[in-house]
C-alpha cells in the first residue's frame, strides 16, 4: 500500500527539525544532518501512513506524544527493508509526552537538555488532528519533526485499519481456495473516507 505523495520540505541547516546531538557529542556535522534529511523524507514518503496512524491511535489512548523511529537501530539488526511499507524494518514507537518530560533531569545533567527541550515543545505545539511529530534517529543525529499531512490523522487511521482488514482477509481467502480448489477473489483499491481522498493521494508536509 502507497504511503503517499512527498511535499517539499525545509532545508537541511537544522533549525526547523530541531536537530539533537551526534552519537558522539558534538554538534551534527552537515554531512551527518544531510544524510538524516535524506533518510527521513523516504521514510515519511514510504511509511508516512502508517507513522501517523500509529501517531493517531496512541494519541486516543495516552494522549500527545510523538513517534520515535530509530533508523541506525535497524540498520544495525539489519532490519531495514523498503518492500515494507508498514514501517521500513525501522524499529517505531509511540512515546506520551511525560515519558519525554521524565528524561530531563537526566538530559540536563549531561548538558542535553536544550536538544530535549526541542522535542517536549514539538509535542506541545502540534494539533493531533492535523499533525504528527517524529522523533528520527539516523547517522548518529536525532532530529525531531512535525508532520501535516493532506488528509487528517484520524481519517489516515481509519483507512490504514481498513486496508490491513483487506490484507488480513485475502490472506484467510487464499488460505481457503487452497482446500476447496475454488477461485480466489482479487481485492480492489485502497479504501477511502468522507471526500473519496486515499491516503495513495495523501502528501506530507513537513516542518
Amino acid at each position: 500500500m502507497a504511503a503517499g505523495k512527498h511535499s517539499k520540505a525545509s532545508t537541511s541547516s537544522g533549525t526547523g527539525k530541531g536537530f539533537g546531538k551526534s552519537q558522539f557529542g558534538a554538534p551534527p556535522p552537515v554531512a551527518d544532518t544531510a544524510l538524516w534529511e535524506r533518510e527521513y523524507k523516504a521514510f515519511i514518503r514510504r511509511c508516512g501512513a502508517y507513522v501517523c496512524s500509529l501517531s493517531w491511535q496512541a494519541y486516543e489512548k495516552m494522549g500527545r506524544g510523538a513517534v520515535y523511529s530509530n533508523y541506525d537501530g535497524g540498520k544495525a539488526a539489519g532490519t531495514l527493508s523498503e518492500a515494507d511499507e508498514k514501517l521500513g524494518g525501522i524499529p517505531s514507537m509511540f512515546c506520551p509526552l511525560h515519558e519525554f518530560e521524565a528524561m530531563v533531569p537526566g538530559a540536563a545533567a549531561k548538558g542535553e537538555h536544550n536538544d530535549l527541550d526541542q522535542i517536549i515543545q514539538r509535542i506541545k505545539q502540534y494539533d493531533p488532528t492535523k499533525e504528527f511529530v517524529v522523533v528520527f534517529q539516523a547517522g548518529g543525529v536525532c532530529g525531531a519533526d512535525i508532520c501535516s499531512p493532506s488528509i487528517p490523522p484520524p481519517d489516515v487511521a481509519k483507512q490504514v485499519e481498513a486496508a490491513i482488514d483487506i490484507e488480513a482477509a485475502a490472506r484467510t481467502q487464499r488460505v481457503a481456495m487452497g482446500a476447496d480448489g475454488r477461485l480466489g477473489i482479487t481485492y480492489g483499491a485502497e479504501p477511502s473516507v468522507a471526500g473519496g481522498t486515499s491516503i495513495a493521494d495523501a502528501e506530507w508536509r513537513l516542518d
